[in-house]
């Protein structure tokens, strides 16, 4: 009797083949239509113009979903309008534009300035108490710079979050006379050698390289302060403290409690104001007024950060994030996961391989893959296999270990995501062969 044939070989993931397919225009434009709408330009021209740019599945659905979210309301008070305003702009450049926003060569219809200023607008007065904050301290400390007679200042803009403020006060201090330049400083998060470049590492480099500024500013938003107390002590030996203006932009938020009795806000306060009198700055830490609540949908809401212009795709922050190295870490993250019985990301990896391309289904045999990925992790072994990858990515891409890389393009992005796959699966395969690196790189949907 002949032996039966083996099964066939699992093809492509239909699911994962769905959200990377492309969406006809037609089912683009009416939902684009409806986010320029809110944003007052309803000429179908513009929403034409923006639909004939190639839209994939997934990004389709975030549309959808968003334009679910900002239909009107009608317990929606003029806070909540503004909010609006902005999502649907936001939107528009999460969705439509990705793909073309890495490309220097892409024309936009005109409308589309005037929509997305409208969002600008709209969070404006969603959050305007803060903005006008902001531009005090503005004021105050290019005033402050051109009464001491400075000659060349340096704004040092951190990865995390205060692009806004440094560029605000860049441009401000030009149109006042003042030489002064923004040094991007990539100060990693991490104080241990064994995960990386240290936060003092970085100082020192950039104590270095700002030797040839009169004054070196350090301006940043603070939540708890922790995070702005490391950065200024690991600055304050490298740059100098005849040299290094700190200045704490505190916030609060309503879901962390009363943070004014936060024990390191007590402490920060005390650090910087000596440094400021040392300087002869008047006021090193200023308190900013917290969100308003407003109407969106019926039910009282706060904004999603405690900082108006904070984690927003469409604020001008330049996320200079390692990608290389957090992705490694990512995906060391979800290997212990999958080995888990409680396992977060077993569902989304059952999801993708349930279905084929050809129509066959599959399914894993209960338990199957938590004990596959705990031999996997115990194989490895996984945290010296982190710290091999860990290695070759310092070798092959030492600007994104260092932090001195500044922007990284679309092509960019490709090349590092590209040689993780490939530096991946050879250093698992050199440790627990091809075919068990194979089953890696599904898990993984490398």
């Amino acid at each position: 009797m002949a032996s039966p044939a083996p099964p066939e070989p699992f093809t492509n993931s239909a699911f994962l083949a769905h959200l990377h397919s492309v969406v006809s225009p037609q089912e683009t434009q009416p939902l684009i239509a409806q986010m320029l709408t809110i944003l007052g330009e309803p000429d179908p021209a513009v929403a034409e113009a923006l639909a004939s740019i190639a839209m994939r599945r997934q990004s389709h659905l975030d549309l959808v979903q968003w334009a679910k979210r900002l239909e009107p309301h009608a317990w929606r008070n003029r806070l909540g309008v503004a909010a609006v305003k902005f999502w649907a702009a936001q939107t528009l450049v999460t969705t439509v534009l990705r793909p073309t926003v890495f490309d220097p060569n892409q024309i936009y219809p005109t409308g589309l300035s005037k929509a997305l200023e409208a969002g600008a607008e709209g969070l404006y007065d969603l959050g305007q108490s803060q903005f006008d904050g902001l531009v005090l301290l503005g004021m105050d400390l290019v005033a402050w710079m051109i009464g001491r007679g400075l000659q060349r200042v340096a704004l040092l803009e951190s990865p995390i979050g205060n692009t806004v403020p440094v560029q605000f006060i860049a441009e401000l201090a030009k149109s006042r006379g003042l030489t002064v330049e923004t040094v991007q400083w990539n100060a990693p998060r991490n104080d241990r050698a064994k995960r990386g470049r240290t936060v003092e590492e970085s100082a020192a480099i950039c104590g270095a390289e700002t030797k040839g500024f009169d004054l070196v500013v350090l301006v940043d938003e603070c939540l708890t302060g922790t995070r702005f107390l490391k950065l200024f002590d690991a600055l304050v030996d490298p740059v100098g403290k005849d040299r290094l203006l700190p200045i704490a932009m505190l916030f609060q938020d309503p879901r962390r409690g009363d943070l004014t009795k936060h024990p390191k806000r007590a402490s920060l306060i005390k650090k910087v104001e000596a440094q400021g009198k040392l300087l002869g700055y008047p006021q090193c830490h200023v308190v900013f007024s917290p969100q308003r609540p407003f109407q969106f949908d019926g039910e009282w809401s706060i904004w999603e950060s405690p900082v108006i212009w904070g984690d927003s795709d469409l604020i001008a922050g330049k996320r200079k994030v390692n990608l290389t190295f957090m992705l490694i870490d990512h995906f060391k993250d979800i290997i212990v996961d999958l080995s888990q019985h409680n396992s977060v990301f077993l569902p989304h990896l059952t999801n993708a391989w349930s279905l084929d391309e050809k129509g066959r289904s599959f399914a894993f045999a209960p338990g199957l893959v938590q004990s596959i990925f705990e031999s996997l992790c115990r194989d490895l072994p996984l945290e010296p296999f982190r710290d091999e990858l860990w290695a070759k990515a310092k070798e092959r891409f030492p600007e994104d270990y260092n932090g001195s890389l500044g922007a990284m393009s679309h092509t960019g992005v490709g090349e590092r995501y590209e040689w993780l796959r490939t530096a991946f699966i050879e250093e698992a395969s050199r440790r627990v062969g091809e075919q068990r690196a194979g089953m890696l790189s599904i898990g993984l949907q490398i």
